[in-house]
C-alpha cells in the first residue's frame, strides 16, 4: 500500500512537471508571437508615422510652390498693369503730340483734316510722323526743282542772258560810252556783268578810249558782224568768255585779260584777230584755249589760280611771235605744238608743274632765250632752229629737252 502510493504520487509529479512544461512552452511560443506582432505593429506605425511626415513636407512644399506662384502672379500683374499704363502715356502722348504741326499757320487745316480722315488721324499718331512729313517734304521741294530746272534752265538761261546782253549798233559813232550805240543794254553802256555781243546790224566800228572789264564778249559765225572791235592799246578783262569767230579783232598793243575758254577762230567763222603788239592774258580757273589752226599771237601769258590749273588746247597748233610766259600754271594739250617762230622769243617758265603740249624754237636765224624761273618746264620742249643759238638762263626742271638743229647755250 505504501509502495503503492508512492508510486501514485511520483506519476502525479510526472504529470506536473510536465504539465508545467508544456505551460511554459505555451507560454514562451505567445509571447514569441506577442513579441513578433508587437514589432510588425511598431514597424507599421513607424511607416504610417513616415507617411505622414512625407504628406506634411508635400503639402508645405506645395504651400511653399503656391506662395511663390502667387508672388510670380502678382509681379507679372504688377509688370502688365506697369505695360498697359505707359502703353496709355504713349498713346497719350502722341495723340497730343498728333494735334502739332511743324507750321503754325497749318494748324486750323492739319486739325480740321484729322477729324475728317481716319488714315490721316492714324498716320499722325507715328511719333515720327513729323520727321517724315519733313523729308517728304524736302524731297518734294528739292526734286520740283531739279525738274523745273531740267525743263526750265535752257529758258531761265537765255532769259537771264538777253537781260544782260549788250548788243553793239554803232548808230551815232564809235564811242563805247555812248548809250546810243547799244541797243537791249539795261545799263546804258555795257558794265562788269554784261554780256558785249556783235552782228550784222552794226553800222561802225567800236574803239576803246579807256580800260574796260565785261563778262562776255562773241561775235558768232552766225551773227555775221562784218565791222571791227579795236582795242585801242586799252586793257579789255572778260572775266567769262570770249568766242570770235566773224568781224575783225583789232588788239593792238592791248592786253586782253580772259578768266574763262577763249575761241579763237578755232570752231567756225571767217574773222580776223590782228595781234600787233598785244598779250592775251589767260587767268582764273581751268580753262580751255581753241585756236585756228596756225594762229599768230604775239604774246601769251598764263597767269592762273594755281601752279596745276591749267590752259588746255583744244584744236590746232599755233605760234608765238614774241613772248610765251607761264607766269603761273601749265599749258596742256597732248599733241599740239606752240611754236615760237621769230627772233628774240622768249619762254619764260614761273611757278609751273609742267604742261603736255610741246613747246618748240623754229627760227631760221637769231636768237631765242629759255628762262627759268624755278618751275617745271612743258614735258617737250624742242630746238628745231636752222641757224642761230637758244640761250638757257635761270633754273627749271626739264623732262625731255630735245636738239634737232641749232645751238643751244647752257
Amino acid at each position: 500500500m505504501k509502495h503503492k502510493s508512492r508510486f501514485v504520487v511520483s506519476g502525479f509529479v510526472g504529470v506536473l512537471k510536465r504539465f508545467a512544461a508544456y505551460c511554459r512552452d505555451t507560454y514562451f511560443l505567445f509571447s514569441k508571437k506577442n513579441i513578433q506582432k508587437h514589432r510588425r505593429l511598431q514597424e507599421l506605425a513607424a511607416q504610417e508615422e513616415r507617411k505622414q511626415q512625407e504628406l506634411i513636407s508635400q503639402v508645405e512644399k506645395r504651400k511653399k510652390q503656391i506662395g511663390e506662384n502667387a508672388k510670380q502672379t502678382q509681379e507679372q500683374l504688377e509688370n502688365k498693369k506697369r505695360t498697359i499704363e505707359n502703353q496709355m502715356d504713349r498713346e497719350i502722348r502722341a495723340i497730343q503730340l498728333s494735334t502739332r504741326t511743324s507750321f503754325k499757320a497749318l494748324g486750323p487745316a492739319h486739325n480740321y483734316l484729322r477729324t475728317k480722315s481716319k488714315l490721316y488721324y492714324n498716320w499722325h499718331l507715328n511719333p515720327k510722323s513729323s520727321y517724315l512729313n519733313l523729308t517728304a517734304l524736302a524731297i518734294f521741294i528739292i526734286t520740283s526743282v531739279y525738274f523745273i530746272n531740267l525743263l526750265y534752265a535752257p529758258m531761265l538761261q537765255k532769259a537771264y542772258a538777253d537781260a544782260k546782253t549788250c548788243t553793239w549798233k554803232g548808230t551815232n559813232s564809235t564811242d563805247w560810252n555812248d548809250a546810243d550805240n547799244w541797243s537791249n543794254c539795261s545799263s546804258g553802256v555795257p558794265g562788269a556783268e554784261d554780256y558785249i555781243v556783235f552782228d550784222s546790224t552794226a553800222t561802225q566800228d567800236l574803239i576803246l578810249t579807256s580800260d574796260q572789264s565785261v563778262a562776255r564778249v562773241s561775235s558768232l559765225d552766225a551773227g555775221n558782224f562784218s565791222r571791227t572791235f579795236n582795242t585801242n592799246g586799252q586793257t579789255l578783262t572778260i572775266t567769262e568768255t570770249l568766242t570770235w569767230q566773224d568781224g575783225t579783232l583789232s588788239a593792238g598793243s592791248s592786253e586782253i585779260k580772259v578768266a574763262g575758254d577763249v575761241d579763237l577762230l578755232g570752231t567756225a567763222g571767217s574773222g580776223t584777230f590782228t595781234y600787233s603788239t598785244s598779250t592775251l592774258t589767260l587767268t582764273g580757273s581751268a580753262s580751255n584755249f581753241t585756236p585756228k589752226a596756225d594762229l599768230n599771237l604775239y604774246a601769251l601769258k598764263i597767269a592762273k589760280d594755281t601752279n596745276s590749273t591749267a590752259v588746255t588746247i583744244n584744236t590746232n597748233n599755233f605760234n608765238i611771235r614774241d613772248d610765251l610766259i607761264i607766269q603761273k600754271g601749265k599749258l596742256d594739250g597732248s599733241g599740239r605744238t606752240v611754236s615760237l617762230t621769230q627772233n628774240d622769243c622768249r619762254y619764260n617758265i614761273g611757278d609751273s608743274t609742267g604742261g603736255s603740249a610741246t613747246i618748240a624754237f623754229n627760227t631760221s636765224t637769231g636768237s631765242q632765250y629759255l628762262d627759268g624761273s624755278g618751275g617745271v618746264a612743258n614735258d617737250n620742249v624742242i630746238v628745231n632752229k636752222t641757224a642761230g643759238t637758244l640761250y638757257y638762263n635761270g633754273t627749271t626742271t626739264f623732262k625731255y629737252l630735245t636738239l634737232t638743229d641749232g645751238t643751244l647755250n647752257i
